[in-house]
């Protein structure tokens, strides 16, 4: 293609040499036509070397890697090329779904013993989730404590601590939980209270309790 480009001028100036010297004969006549050809010939070669490229980038109708794409009709990149648009407005807001269920409340029932003497009694400023206290199956120092109605007391983990102002006697307080043998009625708590030495029931020692 370039020794075709640098030859051009050369055939042209001779076909303009013959249109001087054959003027209007048959001979010129053809020449001076074939000026004409010549540079639309050159143009359309030109083109052809470029077909189907921009600036020797390719186009394709589908997205190609290294390929220029059309446009839509409406100036915008087909939905395949995969283009990211701008963040949307925000939605508004959803309708409010129903309330959970109420959770754990904390400390469930507590109370504060008082032995009395042998005749229990539950202190009330310190005392909650629980209607009663008595004498449990083993006598001074056997506890069962009734919850009020709703708190359940008797499947859980609750803990018993020795109260220092309604004790009369050093000791433990211990809640039990009976899988055989004598024990409080269904439903309630059961706490024992021990001396140390000798090691034995008391009814000398006042106790705290919490249910969870």
């Amino acid at each position: 293609m370039a020794i075709m480009k640098q030859r051009l001028p050369l055939t042209l100036s001779a076909l303009a040499l013959v249109v001087a010297l054959f003027g209007a004969t048959p001979l010129g006549r053809a020449a001076r036509d074939l000026t004409g050809v010549i540079p639309a010939f050159a143009k359309k070669a030109g083109y052809a070397t470029n077909a189907g490229a921009v600036n020797g980038i390719r186009a394709s109708r589908t997205p190609q890697a290294g390929y220029l794409v059309p446009l839509r009709a409406d100036g915008k990149f087909p939905v395949s090329v995969g283009q990211a648009g701008p963040a949307g407005p925000a939605g508004s807001a959803g309708v409010q779904g129903p309330a959970g269920p109420a959770g754990a409340s904390g400390t469930e029932a507590y109370a504060l013993v008082d032995p009395n003497g042998g005749s229990p009694r539950l202190v009330d400023a310190q005392t909650r989730g629980f209607a009663a206290v008595g004498v449990g199956p083993f006598g001074q120092g056997d506890y069962c404590l009734t919850p009020s109605p709703g708190v359940t007391v008797d499947s859980t983990a609750a803990v018993a601590s020795v109260e220092a102002f309604y004790t009369s006697a050093f000791g433990i307080a211990t809640v039990r939980y009976p899988t055989s043998g004598p024990s409080c009625p269904a439903g309630q708590l059961e706490v024992k209270t021990f001396t140390d030495n000798p090691i034995q029931l008391s009814n000398q020692i006042g106790f705290t309790v919490n249910v969870p």
